[in-house]
C-alpha cells in the first residue's frame, strides 16, 4: 500500500511539472504571435473628396508591413467621374506624365488606350480602372516589402470626367472590394500634396462703360474654412469702382468702396461651408450724377493673401466660371408669307442649341445609357429638381404665338446638353425698304435672345446648323444670300444679354412686275404718244382721258399690297410721273381743240409738233433723273 501511494505521488508530481512547462511554453507562443496578431487584424478607413476636370490626388500610406494585403476601392458620388486608381511605392512625377504620353502617341502608331495603359504599367505598381461596379474601381495588393506608398485617384484618360468621390481603404480586410465595409478607425492614409496647388489665383481685365456700367462674376465652388480675396483697380479711365460679394440668394455679405472714394477696391471673407453661386458683382460709382467707366484689373484668389497687394500670378484652378457658350444654329425651311403691308413675313424653321455644362453631367452606370432624353416639361422639372440652370430664350422679333411642331433635349454623361425644336412663327420686319421697290431687296431677320444675363450665358453661331432650304416656297422672293451673328444687346438698366440674329437677304422675282405692270404700263404710254399722231383733237381727248383712268387703276392697284409708306417708292414715282403727264395731256389736247375751234389751227399745229417729239423725251429724260434719285 505504501509502495502504490509513492507510486501515485511521483506520477502526479511529473503531470503538474509537464503542465507547468505547456502552460510556460503556450504563453511564450503568444506573447511573440501577440503583435503578428494585432498587425493582420483588418483595418478600414473611409475618405471623400472631389475631383475637378484634369485633376488627381495622393494618398499617403505610411509604414506598410511587408505581407499585409491592401484593399482599395473608389466609387464615383456625383458628375461624370469614372474613377481610377493606382498604388505607388514613391511619390511619382506626376507633372511628366501628360508630356510623356503626348511623345508617345507623336512617335508611334500606338492608340491612345495602348499608350496609356503602358505609361500607367510603368508609374505605378498596379492599378484599376472599372474592377468595381459599373465603372467604380477597385483593386487588391499585397505589399511586397516595408516602407511607405501613396495611392492615386483620378479620373479615366486624365481630364474627360469630373465629381467627388468615396474612397474606401483596407489592409486585410477583403470585405472592402465588396465597396461596402465598416470603418475600423484607425488611420491608414493622408490626403498629401495635391498636383493642383492649394492656392488659386486668377486675374480679369475689362471695361465698364456709360452704357454697360456693371458686371459681375460667379464664383466656382468654394471649400468650407477657405478664404476669398478680390481686388480691383482702375486701370484707365475715371472708373471708381464699387466692389461687392453677395451669396446665392442675391445677399451682401461683404463690399467695399461703395461711396467711391478710390480707384481700388478689395475685400477678403471666409467660407464657413462648402459654398456655390456666389457672385463677386462690380460697377462704376457715380460723380456729378454720372457714372463713372474706364478698365480695370481684376485680381481673385483663395488662400491667397497677396492678392490684396495686387500681387500675385495666376496659379491653380480657375476662381471663377467662364460663361458658358452656347452654339446657336436656325436651318429655315420654309418662308410661308411675306405681308408688305403688315411689314412681316411667316418661317418654318429647326432650331439647334448645344452646350457644356458640367452640373448636368452624370455616369453612364446611374442609368446604363449614353444619353438622356427629355421632352421640354420633362426638361423643366428635371433641373428644377436638380437646382440647374439651361440658357432659355426669346425670339425677340415674334409676333404673336410660336407653334413648336417639337422640341426634344438630349443630355450626355459629359455635360453636354443638346436642344432641338421644328417652329413654326411669324416675325416682324421693321427693316423693310421700299424706295426702290420693285426693284429693292430687303433684310429678313430671326433674332434669338437669351433671357439669362451674359455673364452666364454667352451665345456663339454654329455655323453647322446655320442654312436654308433649297426650296423655301416663296414664289415672290429669292435669296441672295444669308448669314448669322451674335452680339450683346444692352438694356437701359446697363444689364447685357447674348442675342443671335439669322438674317436673310431676298429680292423679288421681277417677271411679275415687267409683264403685269411695266410692259402695260409702256404700252399704254406708247399709245397716249401715237394718239398724238392723230388730228382729230376731239379722239385724242378721249384716247387722253381713258389713259388717265388706267393710271389711276393701277395706282389703286399696286398700292393696296404696300403699307402706308412715308416716303414715295421707285414705282410710284413712276406712275404719279405718268398720272401727271397723262393729265397734262388731256389739257394740252383740250387746249388744242379750243385753238382748232377758234380757227387757229396754224397755232395748234405748231404747238402739236412740240408735244409730239417732246412727249418720248420727257419720259426718257425723266428715267435718267430718277434712276440716280433711287437707286445711286
Amino acid at each position: 500500500m505504501r509502495a502504490n501511494t509513492g507510486n501515485s505521488s511521483s506520477l502526479f508530481r511529473i503531470g503538474l511539472l509537464a503542465a507547468r512547462l505547456a502552460f510556460g511554453f503556450f504563453l511564450g507562443f503568444f506573447l511573440c504571435a501577440a503583435p503578428g496578431l494585432a498587425q493582420n487584424r483588418p483595418q478600414v478607413q473611409i475618405l471623400t473628396g472631389s475631383l475637378d476636370s484634369g485633376d488627381l490626388k495622393l494618398y499617403d500610406l505610411p509604414n506598410l508591413k511587408k505581407g499585409d494585403t491592401l484593399y482599395v476601392y473608389l466609387a464615383r458620388l456625383s458628375g461624370n467621374l469614372d474613377p481610377l486608381v493606382a498604388v505607388a511605392n514613391v511619390g511619382p512625377n506626376l507633372k511628366s506624365f501628360k508630356p510623356r504620353l503626348k511623345g508617345i502617341l507623336q512617335k508611334s502608331q500606338e492608340s491612345f488606350f495602348k499608350a496609356y495603359r503602358d505609361l500607367l504599367n510603368a508609374y505605378y505598381l498596379v492599378w484599376d480602372d472599372d474592377g468595381g461596379r459599373g465603372s467604380d474601381a477597385a483593386l487588391k495588393f499585397r505589399i511586397p516589402a516595408d516602407g511607405d506608398y501613396k495611392v492615386m485617384v483620378t479620373g479615366t484618360h486624365q481630364g474627360l470626367t469630373f465629381g467627388e468621390y468615396h474612397l474606401l481603404l483596407g489592409l486585410n480586410a477583403p470585405q472592402v472590394l465588396s465597396g461596402r465595409a465598416t470603418p475600423t478607425g484607425q488611420v491608414i492614409a493622408r490626403l498629401s500634396q495635391p498636383s493642383a496647388s492649394p492656392v488659386r489665383i486668377q486675374e480679369v481685365r475689362g471695361d465698364l462703360t456709360p452704357q454697360r456700367n456693371a458686371t459681375y462674376y460667379r464664383l466656382r465652388h468654394i471649400d468650407a474654412g477657405d478664404t476669398l480675396y478680390v481686388r480691383v483697380q482702375t486701370t484707365a479711365g475715371n472708373l471708381k469702382p464699387a466692389l461687392i460679394l453677395k451669396d446665392y440668394g442675391g445677399k451682401i455679405v461683404r463690399a467695399d468702396n461703395l461711396s467711391g472714394l478710390h480707384d481700388v477696391a478689395q475685400l477678403q471673407y471666409t467660407f464657413k461651408e462648402k459654398s456655390r453661386n456666389y457672385t463677386v458683382h462690380l460697377h462704376g460709382v457715380q460723380e456729378d450724377k454720372r457714372p463713372t467707366s474706364g478698365s480695370y484689373r481684376l485680381l481673385l484668389g483663395v488662400d491667397a493673401p497677396e492678392v490684396l497687394k495686387g500681387k500675385g500670378k495666376p496659379v491653380g484652378l480657375p476662381v471663377i466660371r467662364q460663361p458658358i457658350r452656347v452654339r446657336v444654329g436656325i436651318y429655315l425651311n420654309q418662308i410661308t408669307e411675306v405681308n408688305q403691308k403688315n411689314e412681316n413675313f411667316g418661317a418654318v424653321g429647326d432650331l439647334d442649341m448645344e452646350w457644356q455644362a458640367p452640373d448636368f453631367a452624370f455616369s453612364p452606370d446611374s442609368c446604363q445609357c449614353d444619353s438622356k432624353t427629355f421632352t421640354r416639361a420633362e426638361f423643366e422639372k428635371f433641373v428644377l429638381q436638380h437646382d440647374l440652370r439651361w440658357p432659355r430664350f426669346i425670339f425677340a422679333n415674334q409676333q404673336g404665338k410660336r407653334w413648336s411642331q417639337g422640341e426634344v433635349f438630349w443630355v450626355y454623361p459629359s455635360g453636354k446638353v443638346q436642344y432641338y425644336e421644328r417652329f413654326s412663327a411669324t416675325f416682324q420686319a421693321p427693316d423693310f425698304n421700299f424706295r426702290k421697290f420693285p426693284f429693292d431687296s430687303q433684310k429678313f431677320f430671326i433674332n434669338l435672345e437669351c433671357t439669362d444675363y451674359q455673364e452666364d450665358f454667352v451665345f456663339d453661331v454654329f455655323p453647322q446648323y446655320t442654312w436654308v432650304g433649297k426650296q423655301l416656297g416663296e414664289e415672290e422672293w429669292y435669296i441672295v444670300k444669308h448669314s448669322a451673328k451674335v452680339t450683346g444687346i444692352v438694356w437701359p438698366d446697363g444689364s447685357t444679354y447674348s442675342r443671335y440674329s439669322f438674317q436673310l437677304l431676298a429680292r423679288r422675282h421681277l417677271s411679275y412686275y415687267i409683264f403685269r405692270i411695266f410692259i402695260p404700263l409702256i404700252l399704254i404710254v406708247t399709245v397716249s404718244w401715237v394718239a398724238f399722231f392723230l388730228k382729230d383733237y376731239s379722239k385724242r381727248v378721249d384716247i387722253s382721258g381713258a389713259n388717265l383712268l388706267v393710271f389711276i387703276a393701277f395706282n389703286f392697284t399696286i398700292g393696296s399690297d404696300l403699307p402706308h409708306l412715308g416716303y414715295l417708292t421707285f414705282l410710284d414715282t413712276m406712275l404719279i410721273v405718268a398720272f401727271a403727264v397723262t393729265a397734262l395731256t388731256v389739257v394740252a389736247n383740250v387746249a388744242l381743240r379750243r385753238l382748232e375751234a377758234k380757227g387757229r389751227i396754224a397755232l395748234a399745229e405748231k404747238i402739236d409738233t412740240y408735244l409730239l417729239w417732246g412727249y418720248p423725251l420727257f419720259y426718257i429724260g425723266g428715267m435718267f433723273v430718277l434712276i440716280p434719285i433711287f437707286f445711286l
